[in-house]
C-alpha cells in the first residue's frame, strides 16, 4: 500500500498550517517467524528498537500475515542512514519515504487542528468501513473533520520476491495504483494573530481567546491555553 499524501491545510494568507515533510517506514518481507525474529534482533541496535516496538509490530503484523510487517511507522532518519549502510545485510528489509504530517506551529494550533494516526478496529467498523487497516487518519480537530477532503486515496506499488521472501525489486509503477493526494483546505483563519495571541496570553492562567470577523463571523483566531 502507498499512502496518499494529505492536503495541505492553509490559513487565510497562504501560510502553513499543517504539511507534510519526508518520514520513513521499515518494513519487514513476510517469513518464517524464527527468521523474522533474528532479523529483528540484528535490526535493533541499528534502529534503537525497543521491546515495545517489536511487540507492536508483532501484533499488528499477525492481523495481515501476507502483507510486510511494520517495523517502524516513523523512523529516525539517522537511523535509516545507518541501515542503508548496512543494505546488503538485510535483503528482506524495505525502507519507504511517504509524506509525513507536519505542524510549523505545535501548540499554538495544536488544540483545533488536531492530529493523524493509525485507524483503530473500531473506526474501521463504525465511521470509515471503506477505508482498510493501516492507514493513517484525522483523529481529531479539523484533521478529523475534513478527512474526507484533504485525506486523499492511498494508492498500490509491487514488488518481485523470491521464494525465500528477499527483494528483488520495484515492479514498474505503471502496474500498480498512484496514490491520489488529497485536497487542500483554506481557513479563516489569520496565523499571524494566532501566535500573536499565544505569544502574550500569561500562562499562569487557564483559557481561552477567540476573535471573529463580526462581519462574517470567520473565526480569525482560536486560541487555548494549556
Amino acid at each position: 500500500p502507498v499512502p496518499a499524501p494529505r492536503g495541505t491545510i492553509y490559513d487565510r494568507h497562504g501560510q502553513v498550517v499543517a504539511g507534510s515533510i519526508p518520514g520513513y517506514q521499515v518494513m519487514l518481507m513476510p517469513a518464517p517467524m524464527d527468521s523474522m525474529d533474528a532479523v529483528l534482533e540484528r535490526l535493533t541496535p541499528i534502529l534503537g528498537l525497543t521491546e515495545a516496538n517489536i511487540e507492536r509490530a508483532k501484533r499488528k503484523w499477525s492481523r495481515q500475515r501476507h502483507l510486510p510487517m511494520v517495523v517502524l511507522d516513523d523512523a529516525d532518519p539517522r537511523a535509516v542512514a545507518r541501515l542503508e549502510e548496512r543494505r546488503h545485510q538485510f535483503p528482506g528489509v524495505l525502507v519507504y519515504e511517504y509524506a509525513k504530517r507536519y505542524y510549523p506551529d505545535g501548540e499554538n494550533i495544536a488544540h483545533f487542528i488536531g492530529y493523524v494516526s493509525e485507524i483503530s478496529e473500531r473506526e474501521l467498523e463504525e465511521q470509515f468501513p471503506d477505508y482498510e487497516q493501516g492507514r493513517w487518519i484525522g483523529k481529531n480537530g479539523l484533521e478529523k473533520q475534513y478527512e474526507r477532503l484533504i485525506g486523499g486515496t492511498p494508492g498500490m506499488r509491487y514488488l518481485e520476491i523470491d521464494a525465500r521472501g528477499r527483494i528483488k525489486r520495484w515492479l514498474p509503477e505503471e502496474m500498480g495504483v498512484p496514490p491520489v493526494p488529497g485536497k487542500d483546505l483554506h481557513l479563516y483563519l489569520d496565523l499571524d494573530l494566532q501566535n500573536f495571541i499565544a505569544e502574550i496570553f500569561p500562562k499562569e492562567y487557564t483559557g481561552s481567546i477567540v476573535a471573529l470577523d463580526p462581519q462574517t463571523g470567520g473565526i480569525l483566531a482560536y486560541y487555548s491555553h494549556p
